[in-house]
């Protein structure tokens, strides 16, 4: 009885939706914008994800904190991590980076690849790492362009539900 009572304005609930979305993405790139001043000296972000030893796909903003600020990065988290990227759409660096480590299951073994790879990583000549940057800029911007993408698909999302 008292739920029939309520009075839903989903216009009401978009609209303040909107604006609340609106700080929290303004406070992001304010967020985003310090990140993109320093990690313009970062040649590979090593990403420590919420989880590890998780059974499902999980990504969260520290993954997504890279993507934006158009780095390179590693991510010490659940397996299958940058496949869930690939699903997503984007766009990762196997062709730097042996990234054969997001297929392990065991997270020791999984553990053990990633340092490996981050050693292997930081033993290249910092010439190298710059040229990969400049000659992949487009996929860097692909990247962050298709994280801005999603978001707008969500909110979408949202409204039409709502």
């Amino acid at each position: 009885n008292s739920i029939s009572s309520l009075d839903f304005n989903s216009d009401k609930i978009i609209e303040s939706f909107s604006w609340i979305s609106m700080i929290i993405l303004g406070f992001i790139f304010s967020l985003f914008l310090y990140f993109l001043l320093n990690f313009s000296k970062i040649g590979l972000d090593i990403v420590t994800e919420t989880v590890f030893n998780y059974p499902h796909q999980y990504i969260s903003e520290k993954t997504l904190r890279p993507i934006v600020c158009k780095r390179m990065f590693i991510i010490l988290g659940p397996a299958n991590a940058l496949k869930t990227l690939h699903t997503k759409g984007f766009e990762t660096f196997n062709d730097f980076v042996d990234e054969s480590y997001d297929s392990i299951i065991d997270p020791e073994e999984r553990f053990l690849a990633v340092t490996q790879e981050i050693e292997h990583f930081c033993s290249k000549d910092l010439d190298e790492i710059k040229q990969y940057y400049l000659n992949n800029h487009e996929k860097f911007e692909y990247n962050s362009n298709r994280f801005l993408t999603l978001y707008q698909e969500e909110l979408d999302q949202l409204r039409s539900i709502l």
